[in-house]
């Protein structure tokens, strides 16, 4: 029996351990899947500022800038491109003051809507991947664009 212990004790934390992974993966997804959502969070936190620097230049130009880059207030401040593949941020002028503003993101953002609060702490997901404007910064995996124009406007 001395030796049925040891055995059994080595069983039992070894399901521990599987089970504790299994657990994790489950609720938050693979690494690369914990990765791809973090790439979207900035993504959508480029596309936040880019959106908040065209406004600010609206409002004191009385018309949209030409290029992103015309938009900068302090081009230290904005990224203009995706921070995984280096490809710029579309910004295409839809009217006077209606553009869209498109990225190709990993992920659909419903993905970090079903983590537990637990997760997405310690994935780091806060602000606009979660909601700060809910429903306004929803995309799928995929190019996908958001509008803005006088009625649309964050």
């Amino acid at each position: 029996m001395t030796r049925a212990a040891p055995r059994l004790f080595a069983v039992s934390a070894g399901a521990v351990v599987v089970s504790a992974l299994a657990l994790g993966l489950a609720t938050i997804g693979t690494p690369g899947n914990a990765r791809k959502l973090r790439l979207d969070q900035m993504r959508v936190t480029d596309l936040i500022s880019l959106s908040n620097q065209v406004n600010g230049y609206v409002r004191s130009h009385g018309t949209l800038p030409a290029t992103l880059a015309d938009a900068a207030v302090n081009s230290l401040d904005m990224r203009d491109h995706d921070p995984q593949t280096g490809a710029s941020y579309e910004f295409i002028v839809k009217g006077d003051k209606s553009y869209d503003l498109c990225a190709t993101f990993a992920l659909p953002s419903s993905v970090a809507d079903d983590l537990p609060p637990a997760a997405v702490t310690n994935l780091g997901l806060v602000g606009a991947a979660r909601g700060a404007a809910p429903g306004r910064w929803d995309h799928p995996a995929g190019r996908h664009c958001f509008a803005f124009g006088p009625a649309t406007n964050p």
